[in-house]
Order: structure tokens, then C-alpha cells, then sequence
């Protein structure tokens, strides 16, 4: 016999029970599972963001990006998110510093060590270039502190 599916109150009340409230923020915790660092709940057949389930059935039913203002992503107090455009949300990651930043991105090719290493080299910049597999340009940008800006000499 198939599982029969939580009503809303069920969830509801489910949410409220595994929240847990941080009296210094006013953040509201939700302690269940989660996935990707966000609170994770099921209703309706599938899992749900709880922030965004919650900020979609009491305040924006069609909102798409749902940001927390209180950068806490298990936080579900509804004083704390807002929506807006995915641009918004790239503008928050910015300006909070959570974007992956030298050898944390996935991409990089350098270390902060390899830097430090380029800026204060007497080689040229073609012969790093070929030593880290990299393009002349891209040493010319490490040099002068234009890319890989975090790292200080």
C-alpha cells in the first residue's frame, strides 16, 4: 500500500518542531535534513527547499530566487528572505565573499603559494607562462594584480 502523503499542517508542524531559534540573529534554524546546506523537507512527493516552500505558500507564490538577507542558509524566518533575479542573487555572493575565490575554485590551475611565487619571479612572462600551463597574459594579469587579487605578497 502506497505511503500516505503529510497534509500541509503535517509539514507545517514538522518544520516547527525541528527548528531551533538563534536569539543573537533571529534566525529561525531548521535542524532536519538537508541538501546543498539548505533545510530539506518533503511534501507532496518530493523534497523542498523548507526557506523557499514556506516563502512561497505565505509571501511570493511565483518567486523563482528566494535570497536570505541573513546569508544563514538553513534560516527559514520569513523576515529574512526576499526574492529577486538571479543577477541579485550573484550581487549577494559578491558582496558577502562566498564566491570560490584562487585555488578553491575548480578551475584554477594555480595555488596562492604558485602566485606569490610568479610575482616575485625575475623569469618572463612566457617562460611561467609555459612552466604553470598558462597564457603569457594570464602571468601579465597575476603580476600586476589584476586577477587572484585575495593574495597578498
Amino acid at each position: 500500500m502506497p505511503r500516505q502523503q503529510a497534509t500541509w499542517d503535517e509539514v507545517l508542524a514538522k518544520i516547527l518542531l525541528n527548528t531551533v531559534m538563534d536569539l543573537g540573529t533571529d534566525c529561525a534554524i531548521y535542524q532536519g535534513r538537508t541538501a546543498g546546506g539548505y533545510g530539506q523537507i518533503s511534501f507532496e512527493g518530493r523534497q523542498h527547499p523548507v526557506h523557499r516552500l514556506l516563502y512561497q505558500r505565505f509571501i511570493n507564490p511565483s518567486a523563482e530566487i528566494i535570497r536570505h538577507t541573513c546569508d544563514v542558509k538553513r534560516c527559514w524566518n520569513l523576515a529574512h528572505l526576499i526574492d529577486g533575479s538571479q543577477f541579485d542573487n550573484i550581487q549577494d555572493m559578491v558582496r558577502q565573499d562566498r564566491q570560490a575565490k584562487g585555488s578553491q575554485h575548480g578551475m584554477s590551475k594555480l595555488s596562492e603559494d604558485i602566485v606569490r611565487e610568479i610575482r616575485t619571479s625575475e623569469l618572463s612572462d612566457s617562460v611561467l607562462a609555459a612552466k604553470y600551463n598558462v597564457s603569457s597574459a594570464f602571468i601579465y594579469y597575476v603580476r600586476n594584480g589584476t586577477i587572484w587579487k585575495h593574495v597578498k605578497d
